[in-house]
């Protein structure tokens, strides 16, 4: 078939049932148009596919994102959560030391006129905290007696130079309970007042 020749195309009936259009081309401009449709669908084809697979990534991309911005959210929790771990083991293990090297503290009361005596165990030494002679209690269950009053609660003679000076160092120590101990009526905190030396200690 030379390249003058036709080609006819012939479209379907019309609605009207009337006879189709017969249309003619010549031969070398069909050939020319039919290889460009087809080599449009190819492109559409091929573009389609290429676009479906971009999205494809672009899905997968981003469900990695979000696996990815989950997994960096639970690293972060769990090191807040061991770092606040560390934290309260490390004030825990403070605190078990600062007990450790403080030594427990005592509190003996002796009542005026008794010998008292306070000691360590396990060759430590005394240290003489605190010391008071008077009275700071009114109930009789603390050195009660019935020939002076107990209502005078407000009495203080701090003696703790006096102890620490005969005390601190030993292991064991006379507790001095009479007011000439401490220096005779001249400082007596409160007359009529049956009194008691309280003394806090540690062993160290």
């Amino acid at each position: 078939m030379s390249a003058n020749q036709m080609i006819a195309f012939e479209p379907l009936a019309t609605a009207t049932g009337s006879s189709p259009l017969v249309l003619l081309f010549p031969l070398g401009v069909a050939t020319i148009c039919g290889s460009m449709f087809l080599s449009s669908i190819s492109i559409q084809a091929t573009n389609s596919a290429k676009l479906l697979e971009i999205e494809q990534n672009f899905s997968e991309l981003e469900s990695e994102r979000r696996n990815c911005k989950r997994e960096l959210e639970d690293c972060k929790k769990e090191r807040d959560s061991l770092k606040q771990e560390q934290n309260n083991n490390l004030k825990q293990c403070l605190a078990d030391l600062e007990e450790a090297r403080m030594p427990e503290q005592r509190t003996v009361i002796v009542c005026g006129a008794d010998d008292g005596e306070i000691r360590c165990e396990n060759s430590k030494t005394l240290t003489i905290v605190s010391a008071n002679y008077g009275r700071t209690e009114p109930t009789a269950q603390v050195c009660s007696s019935n020939s002076a009053t107990m209502d005078d609660t407000n009495c203080r003679l701090d003696v703790l130079n006096k102890l620490s000076q005969e005390c601190d160092g030993k292991t064991r120590c006379a507790v001095p309970t009479r007011l000439n101990d401490f220096g005779g009526s001249s400082v007596n905190p409160c007359p009529n007042t049956y009194k008691y030396v309280e003394v806090q200690y540690t062993c160290s």
